[in-house]
């Protein structure tokens, strides 16, 4: 919806073009615009705006599952994007309760100002949100920068490099969005009374199967890093108060899970055994 100094005014979603700019009233002084820009070996940055339909009334979570705070780590975690908004965004700050509240009757929802999701969880309105998308750092114009030796230095970007990144971020905003919806409804088929087949129950135990991979591979490179630490300061690589004390702590938190107590010594047992040796 902006390209630097240009916004469109009139959408027209069967406009297509390489951009994904939905204006004609302003396409073609855009594109000189831009033309404008490369041949001064310069970059732009601009707004991407978002809407998702059909979207089922209740995904999400009110903390640690929000569908919007999962929609924008999806999002920022895209190059170039440095800020994200939903619904009216920033311009709520300038509005009062009654203004900005999202009232309803027995219809629905009468106005949509927080863009489809409240609490975290989608109302079933058109979820929206915008994402801002910073100007390609690498440019063919000389600039300050420093070395690793903190010697201050000039730099400037050889090569082929694009004018303005919305048009590749797109298809990668995309599909960081499905892949997000896609885990908000497998959540959900979870904790909800839908029945379940035995792919949905398989493809849960393997999320978490991987999730647990990724955790024991950060845990044994977090030991490494205490092994070097132990050793430049000469400490004893065991300390076998501190052992007892967290697996105490883990046999608890087991008993609220209702954790076999000798399910959890065994895999403390393993863990422990492997991070000695890594350190």
């Amino acid at each position: 919806i902006k390209i630097g100094k240009f916004e469109t005014t009139q959408t027209d979603l069967s406009f297509q073009n390489e951009l994904s700019w939905h204006d004609r009233t302003n396409y073609e002084n855009l594109i000189e615009y831009l033309n404008n820009i490369k041949n001064k070996r310069n970059s732009i940055g601009g707004i991407v705006e978002v809407k998702i339909t059909n979207i089922p009334v209740g995904l999400g979570d009110p903390v640690f599952e929000k569908l919007d705070a999962n929609l924008a780590k999806a999002i920022l975690s895209v190059g170039a994007v440095k800020g994200i908004e939903f619904g009216d965004g920033f311009k709520l700050a300038a509005l009062k309760g009654n203004e900005a509240n999202d009232q309803m009757n027995k219809n629905g929802f009468i106005t949509n100002h927080n863009g489809g999701i409240l609490g975290g969880i989608s109302t079933g309105d058109e979820v929206i949100f915008r994402f801002v998308v910073k100007p390609t750092p690498s440019i063919n114009i000389i600039q300050k920068t420093i070395t690793k030796d903190n010697k201050e230095v000039e730099f400037k970007s050889y090569g082929r490099h694009d004018t303005c990144i919305i048009p590749r971020i797109i298809p990668v905003a995309e599909t960081m969005i499905k892949l997000v919806l896609a885990d908000t409804l497998s959540f959900q088929k979870l904790i909800s009374n839908d029945k379940l087949e035995l792919a949905d129950y398989r493809e849960a135990i393997d999320k978490i199967d991987e999730d647990i991979l990724i955790a024991l591979g950060r845990r044994q490179k977090i030991s490494e890093l205490i092994g070097i630490f132990k050793q430049e300061n000469n400490l004893q690589i065991k300390n076998k108060e501190r052992e007892e004390e967290l697996l105490n702590t883990l046999k608890q938190k087991a008993e609220i899970w209702n954790i076999e107590e000798s399910l959890v010594t065994d895999i403390w047992d393993i863990i422990i055994s492997e991070s000695k040796k890594r350190q």
